[in-house]
This record gives structure tokens, C-alpha cells and sequence, in this order.
């Protein structure tokens, strides 16, 4: 008897060292996938609502990137998704239909986009379905984190859903074609059957899945989010840009890295890179 109560003590303390080992290295493959989400993210045409200024969209850039990153982690097989594929699959698809556009994301109604008329919520322009239950359906809209969350959690599971059915799964790898086949059951809600606007997506997804790991652009460092740029550091970065700076433009403040490269709808812009430690 004595015998077995030490074995399952020591089982019960393994698991616990084993559990805070994981949360560690989860919550740090949880942060790299949205710093690499949300710097490729910086490439993609958006919609400016108005009202809405570049700092806020950033920081609701960041909020979209951490819930792809989230759910892609949460429903990524490993056999036929990475949470880096799937992640991003996610984030062209939200960007293609909606280009991040905050009213869309709101649910306060876009002036021209109708979203099939109401019946698409959020930026994965999910509609109630066996696989959205109506219930689950109406609360797929807001831009706080949870709500996003919410909408990232939907879009993934119809888009693994359909995956199945457009041969992504169990160790069939996502490769451009099938990923085509996925958005455009997705668009159809119907056959795995590519079209011009698919493969476009397949195309977009392939060629940046292809510079994975999330490297930044300059050796020795690595991207960072705006949340964790220092006031100093982000009012020299608006200094520098307000200059005029040329692409591939570098200033060094101490740990930090201002460098000058495209941003979204070909604009230039200042990214922030951190030396890693």
C-alpha cells in the first residue's frame, strides 16, 4: 500500500514539473506566431474606417494576430496543419474578405460590403451553420479580445472542417493547391473546386509560409509588437519616418533597432526589432 501511495506521489509531481515546463514554452510558441502573424500582416492591404487612426489599428492589428495565433494552436493537427500554416491561412482568409476593416469587425455594418446580406459575422464572414450553431453565431462579433477570439476560434474550425474534405488531414500536408481547394469550399460553403480568387489566396499563403521560422529582417534580433515599444524608442521611431528615411534604413538605440521597410498598401513604414538575448 505504502508502495503504491509513493508511486502515485511521485507520478502526480512529475506531471506538475512537467505542466509548469509546458506553459512556458506554449506561452512563448503562442508569442512568436503572433509577432510572425502580425509582422506579415503589416504587408496586407487593410480598410481604413473612419475615425479610426493608424496607432488604434495597429493595436487591433494585434489583437487579430494574438487570436489567429491562439486558435491556430488550438486546432493545428501538426499532421496536416502547423499553428504557422494554419495561422496564417486564417489571416489571409479574415484579410481577403474584409481587409481588417473595423466595422466589419465591430458588427456596426459596412456602408458597401452587405456580408451576404447579414448573414456573415466578423472577419471570417462565418455564417450559423452545424458546425456555427446559431447561438455560437451571434456572438462572433466585437473587436475586444474575446470576441475576436471567438470569431478566430470559429473561422478555424470551419477552415479545418473543410480541409478535411479538401484532403488536409491526418497526414495529407496543406500544400498550395489543397489550400486553394480549402478556400474555395470555404468562399462556397460547397465542393473543394479551385477558382481565380483561391488561388490567389493559395498563392499569397505560399509565398509567405515559405520564410518561415519567423525570422525578423536583420540578423541578432527579432520583431516585437507595439505594446512592448518603449515611449522613447516609438517617439524616435516617428521622428525617423517623418524624415523620409530610404528602405533598409537602420538607427540603433541601445537594444533597439529602428528599421525602415515596406509596410501595408505599399507604404513605408518603421518596424522595431529587439536584440535577442
Amino acid at each position: 500500500m505504502k508502495t503504491t501511495r509513493r508511486l502515485v506521489t511521485v507520478i502526480v509531481a512529475l506531471m506538475m514539473v512537467l505542466a509548469l515546463w509546458a506553459r512556458p514554452a506554449e506561452a512563448t510558441g503562442q508569442r512568436v506566431l503572433t509577432q510572425w502573424l502580425y509582422s506579415t500582416a503589416l504587408e496586407f492591404e487593410y480598410s481604413a474606417a473612419p475615425g479610426e487612426t493608424r496607432p488604434q489599428y495597429l493595436a487591433r492589428l494585434e489583437t487579430i494576430s494574438e487570436s489567429a495565433a491562439t486558435a491556430a494552436l488550438e486546432y493545428a493537427d501538426g499532421t496536416g496543419w502547423t499553428a504557422s500554416e494554419l495561422g496564417l491561412a486564417i489571416m489571409i482568409l479574415w484579410n481577403e474578405e474584409t481587409r481588417f476593416d473595423e466595422r466589419v469587425h465591430a458588427g456596426t455594418g459596412h456602408p458597401v460590403w452587405h456580408e451576404d446580406h447579414g448573414q456573415a459575422k466578423c472577419l471570417g464572414q462565418i455564417h450559423a451553420s452545424l458546425v456555427i450553431p446559431e447561438e455560437e453565431w451571434e456572438m462572433l462579433t466585437g473587436t475586444d479580445a474575446g470576441r475576436t477570439l471567438l470569431c478566430a476560434r470559429a473561422t478555424a474550425k470551419v477552415f479545418v472542417s473543410k480541409a478535411r474534405n479538401c484532403g488536409v488531414w491526418s497526414g495529407q500536408r496543406a500544400t498550395e493547391d489543397k489550400v486553394s481547394r480549402v478556400y474555395a469550399s470555404y468562399g462556397s460553403g460547397g465542393a473543394c473546386v479551385k477558382t481565380d480568387s483561391s488561388d490567389k489566396r493559395a498563392a499569397k499563403w505560399q509565398a509567405r509560409i515559405a520564410k518561415r521560422p519567423d525570422q525578423a529582417p536583420v540578423k541578432g534580433y527579432r520583431r516585437i509588437l507595439p505594446s512592448e515599444v518603449p515611449d522613447e524608442v516609438r517617439a524616435a521611431a516617428r521622428e525617423l519616418i517623418g524624415a523620409s528615411p530610404k528602405l533598409g534604413a537602420r538607427v540603433e538605440l541601445g537594444n533597439y533597432l529602428l528599421f525602415v521597410e515596406h509596410h501595408a498598401n505599399a507604404k513605408t513604414g518603421v518596424s522595431v526589432l529587439l536584440r535577442k538575448d
